[in-house]
This record gives structure tokens, sequence and C-alpha cells, in this order.
């Protein structure tokens, strides 16, 4: 690490796994100087696959906020058909499984449709994976979701960090540096940090990304809430050699989570990218340990039970142990501080919500930490800090929730999960029941381990009549179960759209979890609206002509593509600054102010807020009215039936004013000239607020 041995950067972000990559990525987008420091090397860091889902927000987020990441994601992912299904089985090799699934990740979320997967039937299994009844009304997006293992996407985003870290001066990642003790003042505006090597750095604020288990957060004695230790598991690594993962995935043998029923083991194998797995076994203690139950040999005999008689070979990496848990910060905020990712929520996997949520926060704040800086003389000065503290309550009150969202959610597909065990006769309160039996047995340890074990696979026994004999009674009873489970759409989801694209950050009713039989709201259609609070919905647009292309250079990027009213701020954005955008729907019916008129609103807004303000206008009527587009720009619709339900969703407003993060600050069914001073002072108020002002009761 080259840094002096006092130095001092506005922001240190701990952590260098996704979130704080993306915070390092964003803060130099908007040429704000970071520091990011990593405990682990960069080879360590990125050997290991853990999350892989990016959910459909998250695509969004890349696709206008880095469009370089986004393009190598795409380009990282395998094919669609390699992971668009959940297989159960009673191994890997089984070219007949118990079910299957097909999830529909091949194109977007769909407007007006239940987003639960469809069971494949026998005569299905040897086709593309569509149902030729299915029918599909409208994109809510115009991203699909990704599957990607974390390790090479946060390669992905450190090689683009560290090149984006060499334009801004004073920007760097530093990798192998432990953050050793962090100090807050109030008196000092700032936090002091200490690394492994003795440097001492003094910043403005300190973003947490450093994991479930952030040194940050115990330091600024923040505590969690929620469930702790609902399931212990161990993560094994797991490649094949190329021949051998050939053979596994013969013929239309692809999924992206296969659950296997093998008398030995009950598993979870997630295929990150053909020849690439993770094995999660779950295991009791203190009746079962790592150390004593998944040595090298009995581990061996596992993951060849899950792979099946087609594998003879294979490499374990590695093999690690994982508490599951249902944990909230308390605060997501400290003096100075911010929590973002894991820091400050972990969730069950079920899902895949942990790391979008975590993106997701590192978007929300990195915009309102960049008007900070950007707005600042003294960034760390008395009054720098008191608005820091206003963002900050801002932060926590727009995100906490979506956190109790996700992770509410997150349990229910937890507890779906044991509802298809339950199909098999494997019941998760067995193996609880007999821990509390045990603990109060007079026998010594040893004797309840080994009792444990062996009451364990007894129960796991009548597993192997699955597989010697599919059409024995039992089998058929087995498959029979899981069959009116699934079909049912009470399996676990993969697409959740109300989660994904209904992010509200004007809701202020507490987030209550639905009873179990509400379980199927989960998955039903999101309605598209503009409200405040909500991101702006998608409408596909293309840009009229005569804009010049050299001054907006993400829209120049996008044009080849489909161009969206999503995120339009920044894909309009032509100033390394967050962008708030001044929406204007022209409905063909005059009224009286003039782009012009917009155009100086703009300005003045933008002079009171000190940021960038974008006029655009959506000509959604059949007389277009504004033809010049020497300063800024005109959208037309696409001309596509698809379209026409949010043509009316939009054509309902007048004005629409975006925050940076595409979410809706204000809106208006008119505009009049009489009112343009009223207008300017709703927004400049608004702008603020709905960034710093809207704190917690």
């Amino acid at each position: 690490m080259s840094t002096h041995r006092n130095a001092s950067r506005p922001i240190v972000i701990a952590g260098g796994g996704p979130c704080g990559l993306f915070m390092s990525s964003l803060l130099a987008s908007y040429r704000i100087p970071s520091i990011l420091l990593e405990a682990q090397t960069a080879e360590s860091r990125f050997r290991h696959p853990q999350a892989h889902f990016l959910n459909t927000r998250t695509m969004e987020i890349l696709r206008h906020s880095l469009p370089a990441v986004y393009k190598r994601v795409l380009q990282s992912m395998g094919p669609v058909s390699e992971w668009q299904r959940f297989r159960f089985t009673t191994s890997m090799s089984d070219d007949q499984p118990l079910a299957e699934v097909l999830h529909f990740v091949d194109r977007p979320l769909q407007a007006g449709r239940d987003s639960n997967g469809i069971l494949l039937k026998d005569e299905n299994l040897a086709t593309d994976g569509t149902d030729k009844q299915l029918s599909f009304d409208r994109d809510l997006s115009p991203c699909t979701v990704g599957h990607l293992a974390q390790h090479t996407f946060c390669r992905i985003l450190y090689d683009y960090a560290k090149h984006e870290a060499r334009s801004v001066p004073g920007a760097a990642l530093h990798y192998g540096t432990r953050i050793t003790n962090m100090e807050t003042s109030q008196t000092n505006n700032g936090c002091l940090v200490t690394t492994s090597n003795g440097v001492k750095i003094k910043a403005a604020t300190v973003v947490a990304a450093d994991g479930s288990n952030s040194l940050i957060r115990r330091l600024a004695n923040i505590s969690q809430s929620g469930e702790q230790g609902m399931q212990y598991l161990m993560n094994v690594h797991v490649k094949l050699p190329p021949d051998q993962a050939a053979v596994l995935h013969a013929n239309n043998n692809h999924a992206m989570l296969y659950t296997v029923f093998s008398p030995l083991v009950v598993a979870m194998t997630v295929c990150h990218s053909v020849g690439e797995y993770i094995i999660q076994i779950p295991y009791f203690p203190p009746f079962q340990t790592p150390e004593d139950d998944f040595g090298p040999e009995k581990l061996s005999a596992i993951v060849q039970a899950v792979f099946g008689s087609k594998i003879s070979h294979f490499e374990i990496v590695s093999a690690k142990s994982w508490t599951m848990s249902a944990l909230i910060a308390d605060r997501y905020y400290g003096d100075s501080l911010l929590l973002v990712g894991d820091a400050a929520h972990v969730f069950p996997p079920a899902g895949g919500f942990g790391m979008n949520t975590g993106l997701q926060d590192v978007h929300n704040a990195a915009w309102k930490l960049a008007w900070l800086y950007h707005n600042s003389n003294q960034f760390n000065s008395n009054a720098g800090h008191l608005v820091f503290s206003q963002m900050a309550k801002s932060y926590q009150a727009e995100r906490r929730p979506i956190a109790q969202q996700n992770a509410a959610l997150s349990v229910r597909n937890y507890q779906r999960l044991l509802q298809v065990m339950k199909a098999c006769y494997l019941n998760d309160q067995h193996p609880t029941l007999l821990q509390t039996i045990l603990k109060n047995s007079p026998l010594p340890l040893q004797a309840q381990r080994s009792l444990f074990c062996s009451l364990l696979q007894t129960a796991l026994h009548p597993l192997s009549w699955l597989a010697s004999d599919p059409q024995s009674r039992y089998a058929r009873h087995i498959r029979s179960n899981l069959h009116q489970i699934l079909q049912r759409g009470a399996g676990l989801p993969l697409l959740f759209p109300k989660h994904e694209l209904g992010l509200d950050y004007d809701r202020d009713e507490k987030i209550e979890a639905p009873e179990v039989d509400e379980w199927k709201n989960d998955t039903q259609p999101h309605d598209p609206c503009i409200q405040v609070g909500r991101l702006v919905p998608h409408l596909p647009v293309q840009v009229a002509e005569g804009y010049s292309a050299a001054t907006y250079p993400n829209i120049q990027w996008l044009l080849n593509d489909v161009l969206s009213t999503c995120d339009l701020p920044s894909q309009v954005a032509r100033t390394p600054q967050p962008t708030f955008a001044l929406l204007r729907i022209d409905r063909g019916d005059p009224d009286g102010v003039t782009i012009e008129d917009l155009r100086s609103l703009g300005r003045e807004v933008s002079d009171r807020i000190g940021l960038p303000v974008e006029v655009l206008t959506l000509c959604v009527g059949e007389k277009m009215s504004h033809s010049d587009c020497d300063e800024g720009l005109v959208f037309f619709p696409v001309n596509s039936s698809k379209g026409g339900s949010c043509v009316r969703v939009f054509a309902e407003r007048g004005l629409i004013w975006i925050r940076p993060d595409g979410h809706v600050a204000f809106t208006s069914s008119g505009i009049e000239t009489s009112g343009l001073c009223s207008l300017r002072e709703e927004l400049c108020g608004t702008a603020f607020s709905s960034a710093f002002g809207r704190n917690e009761s």
C-alpha cells in the first residue's frame, strides 16, 4: 500500500466484494476519490463462488449506470438454456428427474403475468422449454435477469474499478490490506481508519461493505435483529474436468439448481457454470461437525453420491461451513458511517436477494454521497456533517424497509423448500426434535453423536428406492407429491416482479410478512404506475433526430439496443455528477408552456439544488409539437402494440421529476405558465427532501 503514513480521503470503503467494488465504481463515475481496503488478496477474494443471481433491477442499474460492466456481464454468462431450470432428482446423473421446473428467464418480466415457473411433464422435456399456450403481454424492463458466479462478477467489477480509479486523482484499491480499527468523532467530523500496515487514513465517510461479520459495524456498536442459525450448511466448491462436465450435462441435463434426494445426503447443488458447482449440505451441530463428519473421505463419498454414476473424477476445491440467518442491522448508519450489503443485512439464499439488495443499497447511497461531495466546499465540515446525518437517515428510511421485505420473502422461500422436502417425508422438525431429545439424554456426547447419525441415515434410507425402483409404489407416490406442490407454484420461484421492480421509497406503513396461504402473492404480476417513491416504469422509446450524440455518451452506447424510460437520468447525464430529469409529457394538446420555459426552469432548479437537471420531452400524443432538439432530448414511444398500456400510464401525467436513481420525486398532471414559479419551489424542495429530508419517525 503506497498511501502515506497519514492520509486523507473523502470516502473509505471497507470491503472489496461486489458492494465495495460497485461503490468504488459509482463514486469514480462521479469523479469522487475513494480508497477501498480489503483484507484478502484479489486472488483469494475471487476464488469461491457465492451468490450467482442478478435480478431484474440489478441488471437495469448495471445497464444504465455502468454500461461497460453490463456488457461484460452479458458476454460472461452461459446460454440461458443452461440455467433456466430447477431439477429435483436422485442424482445429477439422472436423465429422468423426479420433477423439473422451467423459469422464463429468457425474456423480461411481463406485465399482467404471474412469474411462477411451469412444471415440465415428460412430453415437454425434448422441447425448447416454451409452452405454446402461454401468452405474454408487455415487457416490464429492457433487461432480463442474469446468472453469473459472484467471483466472476467481482472480477469484472474489479477490473473496471481499477481502470476507473486511474482517472480519479486520489482513488485507489488496496487488496491484502486489513482495517484494524476505526474511530469516529463528532467534533472532528469524520473517521480515523487504521490499517494492518500502520497507515492511518482520515475519512469524511466510511462505507462498510465488509460482510456479515462486519468489523466496522461492530466497532460502531450497531446490533442486529432477526433469526440467527436457521440452518447450518457445508458449502462445497467442486470442479469437473471438461470431459466429465460434458458427460454430466449431455441429453439436455442442464439446470441452475439441482435438489438431490440421495440415501446418503439431501443436498442442493448450484451450477454456477458448466463444470463448476457449489453443493450445499445441511448438518446439525453439536451432533455433526465439519471436522468429524466432512473429512476428505466422507466428503468425497457425498460428492460422488450427488453427481451420480456418470462422474468418475472431480476436484473438491474447498469446503466451508456457513450459518444461514435472517438478520438486519438496527441502524444503517453511525457518525460519518454507512452500512451497505451484508454488513447491513443477511438473508437465506433462497430467491437470491442478498447480493442484489446490497448492490441496490449502494445505488441509493452513492448518488447522495456524490451530492454531498460536490456541494460542500468542506466535505467534513460541521455543515457537511449535519447534511450527512440527514442523508444517512434518509438512506436508512428508504433501504431498511426494503431489506425487511426481502428478508421476509427469503424466509418464505426457505419455508417453500422445506415443504418440498416434506413431500419426500423429510420433515425438518424431525432432526430438531431429535436434537432436543438427545441434548437432555444422559448419554455421553460421542454416543449421542453416533445415535443421531444412525437415526438420520435410517430416515434417509427410503430414498434409495427412488433410484433403484422408480416405478415402485413409494417412488410414484413421492413423484406425485412433488408434482402437486410444484404444479400449484408452491415450490421455489426464481422471479419476483413486485420485489424486483415494485420498490417504493414513499411507503410508510410497516411491512408485514404474508401468512402461509398468501405465499402465492410473492410472484403475482406487477402493475407499473407513476407514483412518488416508485421507479419510473419501462416504456420502449426512440430518440428524435437532431440530438448531439457526442454529448450523451450513455445514449450513444444504448442506441443500438432498446432505449427505456426507466433510469432516464443515468442515461442522459452529460456531466460526472448525479443528474435529475424533468420529463415533460407532450400529449399533443398545447398548454402554453414552451420548451424554453422548461429549460429556463431546469437551469434555475439546477442552480438551487447543486446538481444538473436534464429537461426531456416524451411525445405520446398524435400531434408532435416539439421538433427542436438543439437542447434537451425528445423521445417517441416505439411503435409496438405491447407498449400501449404503458403509454396510457405516462399520458396521465404532465410532468415527472425523476431522481438520479430512477425513482419518481414529484408528478404533476399539467403545466401552466402562471404556475412555473410555484413549480420551481416545489421541485427544489422535493429534490432535496427526496434525498435528504425524509427521515424515519
